[in-house]
């Protein structure tokens, strides 16, 4: 697989994993437009040079900060994380979020939900907002420069639920989904689909685009990609500027 930059050279992605998408067709995300918001900083760089900061899933627990006070507004503390059920009698919750690296966005554009992002930051940032018009291509480029430095296992994208139960229950009779080797993690499953022992592949996808109903109002699109070597960041910054080209500022002269 190749990917053509936006200055014309081209990124070599050979063994790339397919992306899987949840909730949503392939077809379906041609049509529609996608919006990030961040801040003004953010913004500028993005259209200057590319740069995209993509966070770890740990940045939206807050698990770093013991004594901090959740915004429940934008924070999850089960992002990535999952109970899995063996049988009637035994529960356990495992963390899948290790070397996931998340680009949130929106499905709505909404001065309302600029304001209420801009105000959990703390007030001090002006949040500003960018059209995604190509979802498909943009997520594409990302993952492309992320796999020249970092090999991905994993791309997901799609649109996430949002449930009264902050539980992420998964049912399952495979014992191998508790083990902690690498090899056997749940996603490996996405690979081998018919070896899943659960409802669908989707029951494993669906740990990573879960959230609690309060969130609903930021009808968030995520994409993720996943490597073994990014297991230890907090957070990546990478410069993708062939990705330019499939956005527009929504938001201009931000004070």
């Amino acid at each position: 697989m190749k990917t053509s930059s936006r200055n014309g050279g081209v990124l070599h992605t050979n063994n790339m994993p397919r992306p899987v998408y949840y909730c949503m067709a392939e077809s379906k995300l041609r049509t529609l437009s996608l919006y990030r918001y961040t801040t003004k900083e953010f913004m500028e760089l993005f259209f200057d040079t590319g740069r995209l900061r993509l966070n770890s899933l740990r940045i939206y627990r807050a698990e770093r900060k013991p004594d901090h006070q959740m915004n429940v507004e934008v924070e999850d503390r089960q992002e990535g994380k999952a109970v899995i059920v063996t049988n009637s009698s035994e529960a356990n919750e495992k963390d899948f979020s290790s070397g996931f690296l998340n680009l949130s966005t929106s499905l709505t554009y909404s001065e309302t939900l600029r304001q209420t992002f801009e105000v959990a930051a703390g007030g001090d940032k002006r949040y500003g907002v960018f059209e995604i018009h190509k979802p498909i291509p943009f997520g594409q480029a990302i993952a492309a420069r992320i796999h020249e430095r970092y090999p991905l296992q994993h791309i997901l994208a799609g649109k996430c639920d949002y449930v009264e139960q902050r539980d992420k229950t998964l049912d399952t009779h495979d014992p191998r989904l508790l083990e902690d080797e690498a090899n056997k993690e749940v996603l490996s499953y996405l690979t081998t689909p018919n070896n899943y022992q659960g409802r669908s592949v989707q029951d494993v996808v669906k740990v990573f685009f879960l959230k609690e109903k309060q969130l609903e109002h930021q009808s968030e699109f995520r994409y993720l990609w996943k490597s073994h070597a990014l297991a230890v960041r907090d957070y990546l910054d990478i410069e993708v500027p062939e990705a330019i080209q499939y956005c527009r500022m929504m938001t201009k002269n931000l004070m």
